[in-house]
């Protein structure tokens, strides 16, 4: 922050390469620290989401996203935004948003319903 404030060195490039770093490092609430940074110093800094593979099939082709399907995967023990927020390091707005995309990719009425998918599915796949 110093850095892009004061005009020295080349913060950009720092940041670009911490980012990297904690992404395949698995360190996901700095790797987003470090795209937040770059975004507020005026580059830009895309999202970046491995996992594709790992989402079943018939979500992936509803056009499940990564990050949704981490939002999904926690839905069998029916917590609040405030919960999935927290252990996702993210903003309750943006559950809210995976929520109702979520809703509509999977074709369920309310969030109850999207619940009850989730737990049948991860029940189906523990018996897989």
């Amino acid at each position: 922050e110093a850095a892009v404030a004061d005009g020295w060195g080349e913060p950009v490039t720092w940041l670009r390469t911490a980012e990297e770093y904690f992404h395949a490092a698995g360190v996901q609430p700095v790797a987003s620290a470090c795209r937040a940074a770059l975004r507020r110093a005026g580059a830009s800094a895309p999202q970046r989401r491995d996992g594709r593979d790992r989402i079943p099939a018939p979500l992936r082709t509803s056009g499940v996203t990564p990050r949704e399907y981490e939002v999904f995967v926690l839905l069998p023990d029916r917590p609040g935004n405030q919960q999935i927020a927290r252990h996702l390091s993210i903003s309750p707005r943006t559950v809210e948003k995976h929520m109702a995309s979520l809703l509509a990719k999977t074709g369920r009425q309310d969030r109850t319903a999207l619940c009850e998918f989730a737990a049948e599915w991860a029940s189906d796949t523990v018996r897989r």
